[in-house]
């Protein structure tokens, strides 16, 4: 027989053994689970439920075999566990955690207000963390490329993608986080374009933004693209081209398309005609007639052409080596080799309704009525070289580093803006205000009002032109050399009747009028348009920029209004400008003694029946629009 004190003993050593190597209140094993969706666990588990807990006793080994077959064959989702607590416990975070970030190299530039780090394409970030290895790191959808990981640190360089500001978020085996401030990736910003009603700026990797008032700009576009090195707009269409024949349109600046060119090369400039879409780069060039189906076009030469404009019924494309090609349709081009001392890298060309003026290496503007005689100009307050320049309807606007000049002709040109700190690769300019897009997605603008005034060159014959600025002209001032000038006529809309001036006379025309029953006058008032008869072709002045805009003819009267705007619109943007809608209109083209027309009432099609019928010209084929110094017609 066994001594009881033995056997109470024996119950508290047993307790001991129970007790001790748990530490805990508990003596027996407990094994938990939750399949947490795993296909394996939700079959092979001991009760068949998603989760559970189940008593094992107190040898430990019968719970660590149901771990051993787990890890074996549930997938990583399932969870499992042994302990002595009857109730499962949460399982520790694997989630990778963020506890700074910052830039270590690389340059930071932005539009906006940002809250964290500003990275260009060679930025490199470190993120200190923990449970950070083998974690990847996203920009949205878009991952970076990481150089290093550990458990603490990550490195890691921003991804090759389009504008973006937004968070980070860092994805592991252990989970997912997402960063509590955002960071910027800025683009360098190539080209810009002003539509009418708003700027849209491309650039690096697909970068698009669009602005209706220059200051604040959104996001457009894919999260990776093709560089964009240019862009145009039709009137209904965006067109922008870039690297390996990248081409990419748009109906209204948010929403782009890729299309398809089937090219390698580079495109670096595009332009519209009024009734298809060119653009050239590298050793070629494409055309389209909506933006959407492109086909190859020759070339006059297989430099690399780096600009191109539309004016006066001719494509004017200019590039390497000296190369400035011209042609009326995109078939037939024309080779002119300026010899302007020396070999001329040209970078753009631009074009006002009466002058190309085309821009290039060693200080070269130079100026052309017809895009295959030029002129070089002689321009010492212009340095650097001028690299990109464009036409706002009043004046030339280029762009030199990071300096803005402008110029009324290309000959004179004056500065407007100048910071050392910016580096320009793009400008546009409506008729009162310039947009310049660069280095790093810089974006700056200012006002081209009040900056002179504009001069309007007058052909030999009739002349219909306007004073579209707000302030008066004097006839006797403006048009008293009577060895230029035959005549001046202004329309007299509440009386119906023609006004007379001529300085061939001592009293101006006065007698002359009285004789013939028409009226006299001495101003050609803000918003009137008047004709002249020139002997020869000579310019004048307008007196001031402020220039007279659209809307303020919503009052016009009914009938026939010889009138001016400044505000360089088509047509039909003048026609949506009025209270009701106009019948016609019309303004003459002095050189080709043609008429140019307008009805709201006749669909595209239908309109340019009736043009070719009547052997007028059309204002969308030739770009012309209703700028300063333009007389025209509106039946009403």
């Amino acid at each position: 027989m066994r001594n009881p004190i033995h056997c109470l003993l024996g119950r508290i050593l047993l307790v001991m053994v129970m007790i001790i190597p748990s530490g805990k209140a508990y003596a027996d094993w407990y094994y938990h689970w939750r399949c947490n969706g795993d296909s394996q666990c939700l079959a092979l588990n001991p009760t068949g439920q998603p989760s559970g807990t189940i008593n094992e006793g107190p040898v430990y080994s019968m719970c660590s075999q149901l771990l051993e077959f787990a890890s074996r064959f549930w997938g990583s989702a399932a969870y499992n566990t042994c302990d002595n607590s009857p109730v499962i416990q949460p399982p520790p975070s694997t989630v990778p955690v963020i506890f700074s970030i910052n830039r270590t190299e690389g340059m930071a530039s932005a539009y906006g207000t940002e809250h964290g780090p500003v990275a260009s394409l060679a930025t490199t970030f470190i993120i200190d963390g923990s449970l950070l290895e083998n974690a990847r790191v996203l920009f949205d959808v878009v991952g970076a490329s990481v150089l290093s990981s550990l458990n603490n640190v990550i490195r890691f360089r921003a991804p090759f993608m389009a504008d973006y500001v937004g968070p980070i978020t860092l994805t592991s085996a252990g989970g997912t986080t997402t960063s509590s401030f955002s960071i910027s990736i800025r683009n360098d910003l190539y080209a810009v374009v002003w539509a009418g009603t708003q700027f849209v700026a491309v650039g690096g990797n697909g970068t698009i933004l669009t602005s209706n008032d220059s200051i604040q700009w959104t996001k457009r576009g894919p999260k990776v693209g093709n560089t964009l090195y240019a862009i145009a707009w039709s009137g209904n269409q965006f067109v922008a081209v870039g690297i390996d024949g990248g081409v990419t349109s748009s109906p209204d600046g948010v929403t782009w398309t890729n299309r398809t060119t089937r090219w390698a090369g580079h495109l670096f400039a595009v332009t519209w005609s009024g009734t298809k879409f060119v653009a050239v780069g590298g050793s070629g060039g494409f055309y389209s007639l909506d933006g959407i189906q492109w086909s190859k076009a020759s070339m006059c030469t297989g430099a690399p052409m780096l600009g191109i404009t539309w004016s006066r019924q001719r494509f004017v494309a200019a590039g390497d080596n000296n190369y400035i090609c011209t042609s009326p349709d995109k078939i037939q081009w024309t080779l002119s080799y300026p010899n302007f001392g020396g070999q001329i890298y040209f970078r753009d060309v631009a074009a006002s309704p009466s002058q190309f003026v085309v821009i290039g290496s060693s200080s070269t503007v130079a100026t052309s009525p017809d895009g295959t005689d030029w002129t070089r100009q002689s321009t010492p307050g212009v340095t650097p070289d001028l690299t990109r320049v464009t036409w706002s309807g009043t004046q030339f606007v280029g762009t030199s580093a990071g300096r803005v000049y402008t110029s009324p002709d290309g000959s004179a040109w004056s500065l407007i803006y100048d910071n050392d700190s910016d580096t320009f690769y793009g400008i546009a300019a409506s008729p009162t205000q310039w947009v310049a897009v660069g280095r790093g997605g810089v974006i700056r603008t200012g006002s081209l009002t009040n900056n002179g005034p504009i001069a309007i060159s007058l052909q030999s014959g009739w002349n219909l032109v306007g004073n579209s600025s707000n302030a008066p002209l004097s006839v006797a001032t403006t048009f008293g050399d009577a060895n230029k000038v035959n005549s001046v006529w202004k329309w007299i809309q509440p009386t119906g009747k023609w006004a007379f001036y001529s300085p061939k006379y001592a009293d101006g025309g006065a007698a002359f009028a009285t004789s013939r029953k028409y009226d006299t006058f001495t101003t050609v008032n803000s918003g009137e348009g008047f004709w002249v008869n020139a002997k020869a072709a000579f310019s004048f002045q307008l007196p001031s920029r402020n220039a007279v805009t659209s809307s303020s003819f919503a009052g016009m009267a009914s009938g026939w209004n010889l009138i001016a705007t400044g505000d360089n619109v088509t047509p039909s943007q003048f026609n949506t400008a009025q209270s009701a809608s106009v019948r016609t209109i019309w303004t003459w083209d002095a050189t080709k003694s043609k008429w140019f027309f307008y009805a709201p009432s006749l669909n595209n099609s239908d309109l340019e029946t009736y043009i070719s019928s009547k052997d007028f010209l059309d204002f969308t084929a030739n770009s012309k629009t209703l700028g300063e110094g333009v007389g025209f017609w509106v039946d009403k």
